[in-house]
């Protein structure tokens, strides 16, 4: 039994709101990985990842049960729609309905081969398509494998599927020049052909693609040059990204990429980088449906930077983990361990700054 398994099995036996007859936590997992949110399009359900962030940060099992508890209230269980059975996932990209099918045919192939054979088998032919959801089912993939959990697994590669989504694609093959994304987002800022006006009542998915319906979309965004290691090409950015914004649509860009890190050491060196080319495309839609903001000066970071070492503007990580261990927001904790895992492979002290304005 994983580690979150065990934990979910500790909740089990604290939430008052969770049948006392589930044997243990991977039985518990597989209930809340059956269940979708009430008012959220897509099937979202955030429980299983806020409860293993909320873990990692340091929550009491106490704490996680009355987590799980009142989450719970807002999730409805899926219909049962296991027949007919699923031969090829591919087939069912883009179909909603299809989840538990696809659910039930993604756990049975962890249950014959390990993961990274899974992985390697069926997400690179959905990787074209995970800006769908705004990197939401990319996002529940990462956290399936930081947790060892195949029924999360297994609902993230199905979320994947039904959730394709292409974004517009060159109509030639890309000859990329630029390896800085700050400059491509200038580009994308300049060009009044990329004007877009945030919606206040309109889904991210729905933005991000609204926003990127541009012909000169793919041309602008498919100059960029991965290099060895994108992730530090565009963890700083999208953290920047999110100090201006400090809102949904940035916050899917850090939590997006801190997925494919977590993602790209289980595949195939094309296939890593086929998805980091895919998550950056993803980013720049989520750019231009944030309204193209002006990223803050070198000058301006350097300055949070600075603020992080005085107590009374940013205190220690401690402090924020217990802070953050208390909340009741599953974005928030999903994204206070985000900036704790980012800040530890990084050592920028701007994801400390980030997590405290997150969780007050």
């Amino acid at each position: 039994m994983s580690g979150l398994a065990r934990l979910l099995g500790e909740i089990a036996a604290l939430a008052p709101e969770i049948p006392p007859e589930i044997p243990d936590g991977e039985a518990l997992f597989r209930q809340f990985d059956g269940m979708v949110s009430k008012r959220a399009v897509g099937l979202g359900n955030h429980l299983p990842m806020a409860l293993l962030a909320l873990d990692r940060l340091g929550a009491a099992p106490q704490q996680l049960g009355e987590f799980a508890a009142a989450y719970r209230r807002r999730l409805v269980p899926l219909a049962d729609m296991t027949m007919p059975v699923v031969t090829d996932p591919l087939e069912l990209r883009g179909e909603i309905d299809a989840f538990p099918r696809l659910d039930l045919f993604f756990r049975s192939a962890l249950a014959r081969d390990e993961h990274r054979v899974v992985l390697q088998r069926h997400l690179p032919p959905l990787l074209p398509g995970i800006a769908g959801a705004a990197l939401h089912p990319l996002i529940r993939l990462a956290y399936g494998l930081l947790g060892d959990t195949g029924s999360e697994i297994a609902a993230g590669l199905a979320h994947a599927t039904i959730r394709y989504r292409t974004l517009p694609a060159s109509q030639v093959a890309p000859s990329p020049m630029e390896a800085d994304p700050r400059a491509l987002f200038r580009r994308l800022r300049g060009d009044a052909g990329f004007d877009y006006k945030p919606q206040a009542e309109a889904l991210i998915d729905t933005a991000i693609f609204a926003a990127s319906d541009r012909p000169r979309f793919a041309p602008v965004v498919d100059d960029f040059v991965l290099a060895d290691d994108p992730w530090r090409q565009l963890a700083p950015v999208v953290a920047a990204f999110h100090v201006v914004r400090d809102d949904p649509v940035s916050l899917y860009a850090v939590t997006g990429v801190h997925a494919a890190r977590v993602i790209a050491r289980e595949l195939a060196w094309s296939a890593a980088r086929e998805l980091w080319r895919q998550v950056w495309r993803a980013v720049a839609a989520l750019y231009l449906a944030a309204g193209k903001p002006e990223l803050p000066s070198a000058g301006y970071l350097a300055q949070l930077r600075e603020q992080v070492g005085r107590p009374d503007d940013a205190p220690d990580w401690p402090s924020i983990l217990g802070r953050a261990a208390e909340t009741r927001d599953a974005l928030a904790a999903i994204f206070t361990f985000t900036c704790l895992e980012e800040g530890r492979r990084s050592g920028d002290r701007l994801y400390r700054w980030l997590a405290w304005r997150a969780i007050t």
